[in-house]
C-alpha cells in the first residue's frame, strides 16, 4: 500500500506549482488505471468464451476488468501496456512522496551537513 505522508504548511508553501502539478497528475492517474467500473465485472467462463472480445476491449480501454468464480470476485485482468503504466505511475509518486518527505525533514531541521555525515561514516569504518 501507498502511504502519501501529511505535510506540514512549511513544506507545502516550498512546492512549486510544477511540483504540485506533477503529483496531481500521477495521482489523477492512479485514479483512473485503478478505478474498476461495476459494468466490467465478467464471470470467468463468460470471459473464456469472449475471449477475442475481452482483450480488445483491455486494449482500447486500458481499464481492468474483473472476473468471478462461482460470483465472487477473484481475478482483476488488465491489457499488459495499461498494467505497465500503472507500475511506472506508482513508482514515479513514490518518488515523488520521498522528495517531498525529505523537504519536509529539511524544513525541520532533522539534517546534518553532507561534511558531517561523510565524516561520521569515514570514523565509524576508519577510513581515512
Amino acid at each position: 500500500m501507498l502511504i502519501i505522508p501529511t505535510l506540514t504548511q512549511p513544506s507545502l508553501d516550498r512546492i512549486n506549482h510544477v511540483e504540485l502539478a506533477c503529483i496531481k497528475q500521477v495521482i489523477n492517474s492512479l485514479k483512473d488505471a485503478a478505478m474498476i467500473d461495476m459494468n466490467d465485472i465478467h464471470s470467468l467462463t463468460e470471459f473464456q468464451r469472449n475471449t477475442k472480445d475481452h482483450l480488445e476491449y483491455l486494449k482500447k480501454s486500458g481499464k481492468p476488468k474483473v472476473l468471478t468464480v462461482n460470483g465472487r470476485a477473484e481475478i482483476i485482468v488488465q491489457d499488459a501496456q495499461a498494467y505497465q503504466k500503472l507500475l511506472e505511475d506508482i513508482e514515479q509518486l513514490r518518488t515523488v512522496v520521498g522528495l517531498v518527505k525529505g523537504l519536509d525533514e529539511v524544513s525541520k531541521g532533522k539534517t546534518k551537513p553532507a561534511s558531517e555525515v561523510f565524516a561520521s561514516m569515514r570514523k565509524k569504518r576508519q577510513i581515512c
